[in-house]
């Protein structure tokens, strides 16, 4: 009816009023025939019609019809667009898919490549954080070096049994102040775990997840080690003989003063001032010839590489009272030394190239006359200040210079002079190992040595130790009790020297103590043996015939495990400190030794005794 009336109807009850609906409907037709009649004027005013029959479709339901078409058409061509879009997101992300199924692939071919390489290196590999030092990734050939895979845990801890970082570490040096690698840095040492010296390559590198960390490459060294050491070896008997003159020459001197005092001690035996005052002086030249036999020893002496904080300054004072008992008188050493700096090092070892350098300084200068220069400085390189032509990361060191004034080298030869078995040096005069050997301490040592020359102008070899960053300090002497500190107890004195014997007896005597001595160390086990409380020290010398000291020492501790006892020994290939502590002793006496001295030490080993008891 709203859209399209066409009829109109009116109701009556049914089956009622028959004849007053027959008249409605005959009334109502002739109305509707009339245009004018009272039917279309109620019709228009009712529904707004101009007529009765079909009317026009209403503007704005044409209007809705429209818009729902249109609104129709939108909805499926937007609804067609999406379903394209859809279709070409499903495509991209197929793709992306693959992609990424086939970037995983090549990852994992990729990862697989590199633990084949990293595994096949007969090396020990490892990535540590360079921060935390939480271990990341170790190789196939460090896990069955170590035994273990210490992936996640401290790698200062896992591989050096340390109880913080080592002082060594490097971790610091391989990042610059913004965050960048350094580039590689390699570094010698000897693993406290596995008794192996390691050539160490280290280098930051950014890992997976983005943060830096440090790959360290760690080769095994030790054969060549134990090679350069034999060469060491060699050059110091080839440079003993070198001092073996000078030495000689002193030695008489030497000599030379003790017995002249001595007999102007017999001549004036009876004026006891002039007496006392030459035995003196036969006491302080004992001593200098004393000293003069333990640098030569020292200098000789075979010992296993052992870094300690170190007395630069006292080493090289040491060294040049040695080096000038060999020196022609022609030349004249001129120190300058400045730097009381401690640095980490093998004092045997730096000793070597100390000695090494002034005996070619001596070479170079022969019979004629010419100075020696030793000058010892500190130095710190940074961004401002380098050293030219050498490369040298940034810190402070102490530079030793040893400088001549001899004939001076060549380019050519100055290009090849720390080449093994390179030298200038007529047949049977040298094995041209001397600077190699030089060369191979200081490398050891993180160390660097520069040489400078020209022709008839002398030679300069300026050699660089790193001062470490954490402030170290050389062992200072253990106290003792002063010379000649009175006791009474009872000591055992073996020694198969009479001369020895006799005189230490009378002067621990004469300090109060109940002395009995022996000439050879089985009377004096026996005796022990006998009655071992009867004893409150021993003290016994090393090489003695039938039975050597440290033999007699060891029956002795196996009868009275605590009995306190002091090895002497003048010098011992086999025997050093180490194994005499580790054995039980009390101390280990280098002779000679003078008997107020010894008697020094004996208070403090019976003191000691004492404490613990």
């Amino acid at each position: 009816m709203i859209f399209n009336p066409e009829k109109n109807y009116y109701g009556v009850p049914q089956g009622k009023n028959r004849d007053l609906v027959l008249a409605l409907d005959a009334h109502i037709k002739s109305l509707k025939k009339q245009e004018g009649s009272i039917y279309h004027t109620a019709m228009v005013q009712g529904f707004n019609s101009g007529s009765p029959g079909p009317t026009p479709f209403p503007l704005w339901a044409k209007w809705a019809l429209v818009s729902g078409m249109v609104l129709m058409g939108l909805l499926f061509f937007g609804n067609t667009i999406l379903r394209a879009r859809v279709r070409d997101k499903t495509r991209e992300l197929t793709q992306e898919l693959n992609h990424r199924i086939q970037t995983e692939k090549a990852l994992r071919a990729s990862h697989e490549r590199f633990l084949t390489v990293m595994n096949s290196i007969d090396a020990n590999i490892y990535v540590a954080d360079l921060e935390t030092h939480e271990i990341l990734f170790m190789n196939r050939y460090m896990i069955e070096s170590f035994g273990k895979d210490y992936s996640g845990d401290i790698c200062w801890k896992a591989f050096r049994g340390e109880s913080k970082p080592c002082p060594t570490c490097i971790n610091s040096r391989l990042i610059d102040q913004e965050g960048n690698p350094t580039g590689l840095l390699s570094w010698q040492d000897i693993n406290s775990l596995t008794g192996k010296w390691y050539n160490n390559y280290d280098r930051a590198i950014e890992w997976t997840d983005g943060r830096m960390v440090k790959l360290q490459t760690a080769t095994d060294i030790t054969y060549l080690k134990k090679m350069e050491e034999r060469l060491r070896q060699v050059h110091k008997m080839e440079s003993m003989g070198t001092l073996a003159g000078g030495v000689a020459h002193d030695f008489n001197n030497i000599l030379a003063g003790i017995l002249g005092y001595a007999q102007l001690v017999e001549m004036y035996r009876g004026e006891p001032e002039k007496v006392k005052k030459f035995i003196g002086q036969v006491i302080k030249a004992a001593n200098r010839a004393s000293g003069l036999v333990q640098q030569i020893l020292t200098f000789s002496r075979h010992s296993e590489y052992q870094k300690q904080p170190l007395d630069l300054f006292n080493l090289v004072k040491e060294v040049l009272s040695l080096v000038r008992a060999s020196l022609p008188s022609t030349i004249e050493i001129r120190e300058n030394l400045v730097s009381k700096a401690t640095i980490m090092g093998d004092p045997t070892q730096i000793h070597q190239v100390i000695m090494n350098l002034c005996t070619n300084a001596s070479h170079a200068m022969g019979d004629t006359p010419g100075v020696l220069t030793v000058a010892l400085n500190n130095i710190e390189i940074s961004e401002s200040k380098k050293i030219a032509g050498f490369s040298m990361d940034k810190g402070k060191y102490v530079e030793l210079e040893i400088r001549d004034t001899g004939h001076g080298m060549a380019d050519t030869v100055l290009e090849r002079i720390f080449d093994p078995y390179f030298t200038t040096k007529g047949i049977g005069k040298g094995t041209g190992m001397g600077l190699a050997v030089v060369y191979g301490i200081v490398k050891t040592h993180q160390g660097l040595i520069k040489a400078e020359s020209d022709v008839g102008s002398g030679s300069s070899f300026r050699v660089f130790f790193p001062i470490p960053d954490q402030e170290v300090s050389a062992p200072l002497p253990e106290k003792k009790h002063p010379a000649g500190s009175p006791g009474s107890e009872r000591i055992m004195l073996v020694d198969d020297e009479r001369d020895i014997l006799d005189t230490l007896k009378a002067i621990l005597e004469k300090q109060g103590y109940k002395v009995t001595a022996f000439e050879d160390s089985p009377s004096a086990l026996e005796t022990f043996a006998g009655d071992p409380g009867s004893f409150d020290l021993i003290i016994t010398d090393m090489t003695m015939p039938r039975m050597a000291g440290d033999e007699f020492a060891t029956q002795v501790l196996k009868i009275r495990n605590a009995m306190p006892i002091i090895l002497c020994t003048g010098f011992h290939e086999r025997f050093n400190e180490a194994a005499a502590l580790k054995m039980g002793l009390c101390k280990y006496v280098q002779k000679p030794i003078s008997g107020m001295e010894l008697a020094g030490l004996i208070r403090d080993v019976l003191d000691k005794t004492r404490q613990k008891k």
